[in-house]
């Protein structure tokens, strides 16, 4: 007979039998996740799904705005070949005589100056320009004034990406989200203060505002953040205005980044010598210092304004230009 007690099997039975009831623990009998367990689980769920939600948002939104800044530029490209063309536009009728209808002394308040001044009050000097110079500016304004009867005139900054249609109208809101066609558009337009007269003569400081977009298309007023840089600086030192009266050129003087705050967009002045105390502080604030500078009662400046994108929202970039010369 064999000796069962040596089966490798007794010693598994042996085991089993020692083993008492009340170690067997059924699945259904096993202790439960507590309440605030489960539900802590559930707010890490949903806070995960919220984030991946506001991730998609975030992405998607970035990507709508790099399409809708690309689309801006494209237009307003656009809209600088209609102002580069070389088309004859002496024969582009009734151009000129459509916006020689727009009233420039209905547009503002005429705050800047106390009271209306006549243009031979200020002391830049006038040069001549070739009567097809100005016919043809006259004629593109028109052709552009037909699309928006807001222009009032268009900017150029030589050698940069600054080539704009220039907007006014009663307030300083609208442009900032709307493009020159009226159309919602998060780049805006160029725009000056409601404040400052469409004839820049009539403004001791005519203040122009526009877009960083540094961080997207590097459209707009971007480029101003450069001018911190004295090469740049040396390198496209004028500002052109071109209007239906003549071509202004300003020679920037000032290179600051100021408070919102601060009244560097300051429009009136009850006298020139108060204009002129402005213009020296403001001179000396510059980061490039000028010590041939001077101001007096007849000069004319142009202030353009916009975003630091930097953490501190109140922050600006501040470049100012004194009038040197009128073409007409």
């Amino acid at each position: 007979m064999t000796d069962r007690t040596k089966s490798p099997h007794n010693g598994f039975a042996e085991s089993i039998s020692d083993i008492r009831r009340e170690d067997i623990v059924r699945s259904a009998e096993r202790p439960k996740k507590k309440k605030g367990q489960i539900v802590s689980g559930a707010v890490r769920i949903a806070v995960m799904i919220l984030c991946a939600a506001v991730f998609v948002y975030c992405m998607f939104t970035i990507v709508q705005n790099l399409l809708g800044y690309a689309e801006a530029q494209d237009y307003y490209d656009k809209l600088a070949d209609i102002w580069r063309d070389d088309t004859d536009w002496l024969s582009n009728p009734g151009g000129a005589l459509v916006y020689s209808q727009k009233d420039y002394s209905s547009i503002g308040e005429n705050e800047n100056c106390g009271e209306k001044e006549s243009s031979d009050s200020a002391t830049i000097p006038f040069v001549p320009a070739e009567s097809d110079e100005m016919m043809r500016i006259r004629a593109r304004l028109g052709a552009l004034y037909r699309q928006n009867s807001d222009l009032i005139a268009w900017i150029s900054i030589p050698g940069t990406i600054i080539d704009y249609p220039v907007v006014q109208t009663d307030n300083n809101d609208y442009y900032l989200n709307h493009s020159f066609n009226r159309d919602y558009l998060l780049a805006g337009t160029i725009f000056a203060d409601y404040r400052n007269d469409a004839d820049p003569l009539y403004n001791y400081n005519t203040v122009l505002y526009g877009h960083n977009l540094n961080l997207t298309s590097g459209t707009m007023f971007s480029i101003l953040s450069k001018y911190f840089t004295k090469s740049f600086l040396d390198e496209h030192p004028d500002v052109y205005i071109y209007t239906n009266s003549g071509i202004y050129i300003y020679r920037i003087f000032n290179v600051a980044k100021v408070a919102a705050s601060s009244g560097y967009i300051r429009s009136y002045f009850p006298d020139g010598a108060s204009f002129v105390e402005f213009a020296n502080k403001m001179a000396a604030k510059s980061v490039h210092k000028d010590e041939n500078l001077t101001f007096d009662e007849g000069d004319r400046i142009l202030t353009l304004s916009t975003c630091t994108n930097a953490h501190i929202s109140s922050e600006r970039y501040c470049i100012q230009a004194k009038l040197v010369e009128i073409r007409r």
